[in-house]
């Protein structure tokens, strides 16, 4: 069963139904910046494979989300990042990260596509702060992942265009969980709720990608292909209608100009009225 305890009462103010699973699960908060007060939850499917859920952290009376991940048996390991919004599973002996989606308020939980990880099985994984990320490169996420022999970095890059790279993404990384205290120890023990210290990611001197200069638009090659081709069509055009145009008047001449001293005469050609002079003696043997 999953439990809400209070750390300040030292006791537990919510439980989840002891029947809906009673294997052992791992539960991650989902807060969007205070924004949700959402619980995720992976665990054994009460028949076989493995599920998560989500869960209304002020009701724990059953899951208003829950989807099956697979068959598999391992114990499922959640991740969240709560800048983008995404939910990272991966399982002991696991080489698959499940890569899920989490929409506005926490509410509904969308599969993408899984990343298969070369080398030995995992053991264990952990998500790295915001701040260790490289944004100029627009990695959104790092995680480690740990092996029998070894932990391997993985990162998450944003594919973007390498002129837009100069600029810090705002679009993509919003302020981060500062590491300093919001607040000191006796001042939490008497009740005192403070948010938390947020810091910006971009780093000294970067301009943000919203205040880039605006660009000319740029023709692509199949827009100027598709021009030179209607270009051409109409070139083409015109000049069969001008050998079209000039057809007709040479048949309107030769229908209704007169031939000279031979007189007009319709529909005969010229030159076949002309003849050379044969005098008699020419005739005679």
């Amino acid at each position: 069963a999953i439990h809400v305890t209070d750390p300040r009462a030292g006791c537990s103010v919510l439980q989840s139904p002891a029947d809906f699973n009673s294997r052992a699960q791992r539960v991650v908060w989902c807060s969007d910046f205070g924004n949700a007060e959402v619980l995720l939850s992976v665990g054994t499917a009460p028949r076989r494979g493995r599920q998560v859920a989500l869960w209304d952290a002020r009701n724990l009376a059953e899951p208003f989300n829950k989807d099956m991940v697979d068959t598999a048996t391992g114990q499922l390991f959640p991740l969240y990042d709560e800048g983008t919004g995404v939910v990272l599973l991966s399982g002991r002996g696991d080489n698959t990260i499940k890569v899920y989606e989490l929409g506005s308020g926490c509410r509904q939980l969308t599969s993408c596509t899984d990343m298969m990880v070369a080398g030995e099985p995992l053991c264990s994984i952990a998500m790295l702060p915001k701040q260790s990320c490289d944004v100029m490169s627009v990695e959104t996420m790092r995680v480690l992942r740990l092996t029998t022999t070894t932990v391997d970095p993985i990162s998450f890059i944003l594919p973007r265009a390498d002129h837009l790279k100069q600029f810090f993404m705002d679009d993509v990384y919003v302020p981060a969980r500062s590491r300093a205290m919001s607040q000191e120890a006796a001042g939490w023990l008497s009740g005192a709720n403070v948010a938390p210290i947020l810091e910006e990611l971009k780093p000294e001197g970067v301009a943000p990608l919203s205040e880039r200069p605006v660009e000319a638009p740029k023709v692509s090659k199949a827009q100027v292909t598709r021009q030179q081709i209607a270009e051409t069509a109409k070139e083409d055009k015109k000049n069969v209608d001008n050998f079209n145009r000039l057809q007709q008047m040479a048949v309107q001449r030769s229908k209704y100009q007169g031939f000279g001293s031979k007189g007009a005469v319709k529909g005969v050609d010229a030159a076949t009225l002309q003849s050379d002079d044969v005098s008699d003696s020419e005739w005679s043997d």
